[in-house]
């Protein structure tokens, strides 16, 4: 049976000779260094679906880490083949062959029931296999998988080690398969191949798109942010109507609330501290600075020529909304300035004469 701590220590001796550069070392062990990471992006993926859980891909941490193990076990698995006394082909093992040998073994699989035996066929011993693999499982690997999706250190090194396996195995029956025959690959594997590409690089083409617009919209974020710190208003789209309708609403019921707790509180400001009413006079003074942006754009709408009956309507009415908003918010800064004399601090803060003097006269209830 093939060892393959053994495999791995040839493949990492290997790789300090030819100084850990992929394509030589997959050159070395004969294949072809794009193919092999398409079938380890590939297959890594599926298998981590498959394993772990049939609704979920990976997250990008989780794909990084099992596409390497599989890769690592790729490699295991060619050392492996040359120990064994196998012969390379006469050309590299391409992507288009890796699938055509995923294929025979998933069909393997299935026909054995039981992936050991089918393993067996191949020279490897699932459980031996998947233990000294597990062993040698990159703490960093293990760290990107528990990053992603729960699991304990031991369990995330069995899941790499059962994928590395599964490299072992593709590879090696892939090895075998063109020893026997070098011809080139059946062309519905190669068409598979290309669909994959192709699908690759559209996605490639959708992401570039994508950064492209998140790069303009940073670009508009910074104008709009530079705009303002100039004091700049910018002249909202009338799009933006009924985003400014549900900040007004919600707003002014939050106002509402914030007012009704101050008030309660009023008999024993001492229940409250600094810190939660300079974070209240925070957040309600930069609303009193929205409450005149609102009103400075629904007067810009409201200047407009062509608006729809409905459009005019709901901006007569946001704008009659804004002096209750702006009252309500003034109150609850009023409030907070007031509590803030009486808060557990601001009472630690006095000496015993002047604690006493506010006690006797009132101006402090009593606990």
């Amino acid at each position: 049976m093939v060892d393959a701590a053994a495999a791995d220590r040839h493949v990492m001796a290997l790789s300090r000779e030819v100084d850990e550069d992929i394509a030589v070392l997959a050159g070395r062990l004969g294949f072809e260094v794009g193919g092999l990471h398409e079938a380890a992006d590939g297959r890594g993926a599926l298998m981590f679906h498959t394993v772990i859980d049939p609704h979920q891909w990976p997250g990008p941490n989780a794909a990084d880490a099992i596409g390497g193990a599989w890769l690592h076990g790729a490699l295991c698995g060619a050392a492996a083949h040359l120990q064994a006394g196998g012969r390379l082909p006469d050309r590299q093992t391409q992507a288009a062959d890796l699938l055509e040998a995923i294929r025979s073994y998933e069909a393997q699989c299935q026909e054995t029931g039981d992936s050991k035996r089918a393993l067996a066929r191949f020279g490897l011993n699932g459980d031996r296999g998947q233990t000294a693999l597990a062993e040698r499982a990159p703490a960093s690997a293990v760290e990107l998988l528990q990053a992603d999706h729960p699991m304990t250190g031991q369990n995330a090194r069995q899941l790499l080690g059962l994928i590395a396996l599964d490299g072992m195995a593709v590879a090696r029956n892939a090895l075998d398969r063109l020893a026997r025959d070098p011809s080139p690959a059946n062309p519905s594997a190669e068409q598979t191949i290309d669909r994959m590409r192709a699908g690759r690089e559209q996605l490639d083409g959708a992401v570039e798109n994508l950064l492209g617009v998140i790069d303009e919209l940073a670009g508009e974020e910074r104008e709009i942010r530079e705009r303002k710190e100039r004091g700049d208003r910018i002249n909202q789209p009338l799009r933006m109507l009924p985003v400014m309708a549900e900040l007004v609403e919600s707003q002014l019921k939050h106002a509402r609330d914030m007012c009704a707790i101050l008030s309660q509180a009023r008999p024993k400001p001492q229940v409250l501290d600094d810190a939660t009413l300079d974070r209240v006079k925070r957040q309600f003074r930069e609303q009193l600075d929205h409450v005149a942006d609102y009103e400075w754009q629904l007067e810009q709408w409201a200047a407009r020529k062509k608006l729809s009956g409905s459009q005019r309507a709901e901006v007569t009415r946001l704008a009659s909304e804004l002096e209750p908003l702006r009252a309500v918010t003034r109150m609850v800064l009023d409030l907070a300035d007031e509590l803030a004399q009486g808060t557990i601090d601001a009472i630690l803060r006095m000496d015993d004469a002047e604690l006493g003097l506010k006690t006797l006269l009132g101006l402090i209830p009593p606990p």
